[in-house]
């Protein structure tokens, strides 16, 4: 009967951690479609977005060191040594090295961390495009991905092995038409756990509302260029309505979701040199708000964001650059303090 209980108690915990698993693997595999290349390859070097590749082969720059922490009086160092093609070539952090090889000198070939823990990654390409990514720990194999594609390099197939002897699948299959997404469907374990339909069609044939989504692509064009896509979202039973609006350069300055009943979900707005970002409950009230700043050449100068019942907490992001327009400093604040520091030095 004990264990009977302690089985039930713990029910609830292994649901949540498999909807939480589920979820980190359908958000990479996703990744993994939108961006074409494992995007966890630009994740290792912690620039982001804040520094690119050409940037700093442009400048000549060959090693960029990163001080951080909580104030300029305490803080660790991190360096990055770069190649001729100024990508990285090796990540000197205090308890560990990261080291990188390339394939033709600009696909990631290795990736290897050496310290407290060793971690290997290996990368196969066909085409340019990845086909297969391997993870070892302590040389014992993790995890691994592979992917097909279409014959216009669409991804059409993508699979993520994890756990003891890869016993835990993930799979994604895309169908197209035209050369857009027709369907999708994401899988654990050869079970279908979601699908995705974007045909639009208002088809008769019933549906499982619990593991299919549907969505549906309108796009309204203007005589100037400009254009506004309209999806519509139904998932578990409920609809969302996303507009996204674009320039005739297809630049998206303006966004937002609100369910059909009317309520806001989010909304986003780009005015001159500043973007705002909102973000609301249930019930269609203000949770959050961000606003971003931009500078010369959409360089990012402040960050703020605002949240809490009454959005009383303020958190702030300060960039600052140097005469070569490379950043130099971002400074965090929170309620009026300072929390986070971080200095790049270049050579």
């Amino acid at each position: 009967m004990k264990s009977l209980l302690l089985l039930l108690s713990l029910a609830p915990v292994f649901a949540f951690s498999q909807k939480y698993k589920d979820t980190q693997a359908k958000y990479y595999l996703n990744r993994l479609q939108h961006y074409g290349r494992d995007v966890e390859t630009d994740d290792f070097s912690r620039f982001g977005s804040d520094l690119t590749a050409v940037q700093l082969k442009e400048k000549g720059i060959r090693i960029v060191t990163i001080e951080r922490g909580k104030n300029e009086k305490s803080t660790t160092s991190v360096r990055y040594i770069l190649n001729d093609k100024g990508l990285i070539d090796r990540i000197e952090h205090p308890k560990d090295t990261i080291n990188y090889q390339y394939i033709q000198d600009t696909l990631v070939g290795m990736v290897k961390i050496t310290g407290k823990q060793e971690k290997l990654f290996t990368y196969e390409y066909k085409g340019g495009l990845l086909k297969k990514r391997e993870v070892y720990k302590n040389d014992r194999l993790s995890s691994r991905v592979l992917m097909s594609y279409t014959e216009d390099e669409k991804v059409d197939f993508s699979l993520l092995q994890s756990g003891r002897k890869l016993k835990r699948s993930y799979s994604m299959d895309y169908e197209y038409e035209n050369g857009k997404i027709r369907r999708q469907q994401f899988t654990r374990n050869d079970k279908v756990i979601r699908t995705w339909d974007y045909s639009c069609e208002p088809k008769g044939q019933a549906v499982d509302e619990k593991t299919t989504s549907t969505l549906c692509k309108v796009v309204e064009e203007n005589n100037d260029g400009s254009y506004v896509n309209h999806i519509r979202k139904v998932e578990n039973g409920k609809v969302l309505l996303y507009t996204h609006y674009y320039t005739k350069d297809s630049v998206n300055y303006a966004s937002s979701c609100e369910r059909e009943t009317g309520e806001k979900v989010w909304s986003t707005k780009l005015e001159d040199d500043t973007r705002t970002s909102m973000n609301y409950d249930k019930n269609g009230k203000l949770r959050s708000k961000s606003v971003v700043v931009y500078g010369a050449d959409d360089r990012v100068l402040e960050m703020t964001h605002t949240f809490g019942k009454r959005q009383k907490h303020v958190s702030l992001m300060k960039y600052t650059y140097n005469e070569n327009g490379l950043l130099s400093s971002k400074t965090s604040f929170y309620k009026g303090k300072e929390s986070y520091f971080r200095k790049y030095i270049y050579g």
